[in-house]
């Protein structure tokens, strides 16, 4: 059997969900030589796997694990796993905190090569045991990695720690891909049953730090403004009851369309109106990028980094303000 003479890569991501950090990843692989790098991805069995398909059509080993509670079970489990499938060059961790584990593991199996890659920012933890374990794990990531990469520097900046040294990459986008499209937005809207609603939206995992439930309220109150609007909501998740819940308290069932994951979300983006991203905490955001990119006004929360305001159809608005105060800025 010929050897490998390719550079060996572990991507460690907790799954292959359509999500931020494994768009990232999965454009890691797009993008770089399938000749001179060979890619496996390390997720957790059961979890999302929409790129997992894709990412099998690169020649990539997908090899799940079950998710382990235990920090040391979890880190035992990357030393069997580098050991049983490598050996590997180089480990990226897009794990947050976890990278820790991941990375220290990765080290004393000799790799050479260690990249944390930091996707998140506070998550709004007060749970001190929890406190505890970031700062254990910060040391470690902190420790342990040759080369730390962050899609903000709010997020490397939690992460990492401030005053650490790393290096912010901005997650990319095809721009091709977003550019508006009438034709497409009629399509679409048709397809969808809108004809001249206004189209208030947001892409991402329906997850309680998305805060989805928010916009529901939004659209109530644009509602009893007079707005003739709709909410289309672009994703899955585990807030998916919550929001549909949200939805019939409030009457709104005709109002609103939860379209679950979905392929086509520059097409989607074109059937908007105003793209809204309440999220309580973000990394970066790169949603709301694509928006921006399809030509969306686009309201992000204020806890969204600064980075996500790459043109001026972007602003920022408190949570605090209310979903009144959100729902006059997009009526007036």
């Amino acid at each position: 059997m010929e050897a490998e003479t390719r550079i060996r890569v572990l991507q460690v991501t907790g799954g292959l969900g359509q999500g931020g950090l494994e768009t990232v990843a999965m454009n890691i692989v797009r993008h770089m030589s399938s000749e001179k790098y060979s890619f496996d991805f390390l997720a957790f069995e059961n979890n999302r796997n929409y790129y997992e398909s894709e990412a099998a059509e690169f020649g990539c080993r997908i090899i799940k694990i079950k998710k382990e509670k235990s920090i040391f079970a979890y880190y035992r489990q990357i030393k069997d796993v580098i050991r049983k499938n490598g050996p590997y060059d180089v480990v990226i961790s897009h794990t947050f905190m976890n990278s820790g584990i991941v990375l220290k593991a990765a080290k004393k199996c000799h790799v050479k090569t260690c990249v944390a890659y930091a996707h998140s920012s506070d998550r709004g933890t007060k749970n001190a045991v929890k406190l505890l374990t970031y700062k254990l794990l910060r040391g470690w990531i902190n420790r342990y990695s040759d080369l730390r990469i962050a899609c903000s520097q709010k997020a490397g900046e939690y992460v990492y720690g401030i005053g650490k040294q790393f290096h912010v990459i901005g997650n990319g986008i095809d721009t091709e891909a977003y550019r508006f499209n009438q034709e497409t937005r009629d399509k679409v809207r048709s397809i969808l049953g809108i004809q001249d609603e206004l189209v208030i939206g947001s892409v991402g995992r329906l997850s309680p730090e998305k805060n989805q439930v928010f916009l529901v309220y939004v659209l109530k109150e644009l509602r009893e403004l007079g707005a003739n609007a709709v909410l289309l909501l672009v994703g899955e998740g585990s807030a998916r009851e919550k929001i549909e819940q949200t939805v019939s308290d409030n009457g709104l069932q005709d109002y609103v369309i939860l379209t679950g994951a979905r392929s086509d979300v520059p097409d989607l983006l074109c059937a908007m109106d105003v793209f809204l991203f309440p999220s309580f905490h973000e990394g970066l955001g790169i949603c709301a990028i694509e928006a921006q990119a399809s030509g969306l006004r686009t309201i992000c929360a204020d806890t969204i980094p600064a980075e996500v305001g790459i043109t001026d159809l972007a602003s920022y608005k408190s949570l605090n303000d209310g979903p009144i105060s959100w729902a006059e800025e997009i009526y007036n």
